[in-house]
């Protein structure tokens, strides 16, 4: 004849691990759901969002047998054996390169795609075809762009102030840009950019250039100079782009 702690063991230890197993068995794809968005492997193939879930629900059932934990145990490790190899597919399909430079204190992501060209000061990524010898009047309103400048004589000039906006009004409409192009005074088009998420601070001012936005961000002594250029029958998939890269800047 059983104890009752033998019987209270036989009647709820089962159901303990059951339950046990059905929570990191729900939690366990979470991870997952994250690592799939971030690589872009959602966006690529849409079709696995539906199977990720399919599977796991499908499988659910099986994970919480109480006649027979042990193979809710093999369910469960499998499951999530699967959705590890998925993350790691995933990975291999990433979209997006990473780059980041020490020296101008920047980083950021871009397509896979996309060209990236870095100079002394300055840094260029355009889906074009683009070399170090590419030629500004080239670019500035025909190509989809972004040119990231690090401008440091202007604070220099201008003295102390906490950031772009206070230093666009500091400047009082002095005429300043990017050699060798010729631009006109800077003014403040916008301190809060809807379409884009941008690092608070940065600010949208008028361009001279045609076909092209330009934003500055202050930085402790250093103005970064960001110019997006976009031309009006350019493909809605670049414009995506381009706010993606806007969205991840750095710097630091």
């Amino acid at each position: 004849m059983k104890s009752k702690k033998e019987n209270f063991f036989s009647t709820y230890l089962p159901g303990l691990k059951v339950t046990l197993i059905a929570i990191v068995y729900l939690f366990s794809i979470f991870p997952i759901i994250i690592i799939l968005a971030l690589t872009g492997v959602w966006t690529k193939f849409p079709i696995t969002i539906p199977l990720t879930f399919i599977l796991y629900f499908a499988l659910f059932p099986f994970a919480i047998d109480r006649k027979n934990p042990k193979r809710g145990y093999k369910v469960m490790f499998t499951t999530v054996a699967i959705g590890i190899v998925l993350v790691l597919i995933g990975t291999l399909f990433q979209s997006n390169k990473t780059y980041t430079s020490h020296q101008l204190k920047v980083a950021l992501s871009y397509p896979k795609n996309w060209t990236l060209i870095s100079q002394d000061l300055s840094i260029m990524l355009s889906p074009e075809s683009i070399t170090q010898d590419t030629k500004l009047d080239d670019i500035y309103g025909k190509l989809t762009f972004i040119e990231i400048n690090v401008d440091k004589q202007t604070v220099l000039e201008e003295g102390s102030v906490a950031n772009a906006e206070e230093l666009v009004n500091k400047m009082n409409g002095k005429s300043i840009g990017i050699l060798p192009l010729v631009p006109g005074p800077p003014k403040i088009m916008s301190t809060s950019v809807n379409d884009y998420k941008l690092l608070p601070g940065m600010i949208e001012i008028t361009s001279v250039y045609s076909g092209t936005r330009e934003f500055w961000y202050l930085k402790g002594d250093t103005l970064y100079k960001v110019l997006v250029g976009q031309p009006n029958n350019s493909k809605e998939e670049l414009g995506n782009q381009l706010k993606q890269v806007m969205e991840s800047l750095k710097f630091d």
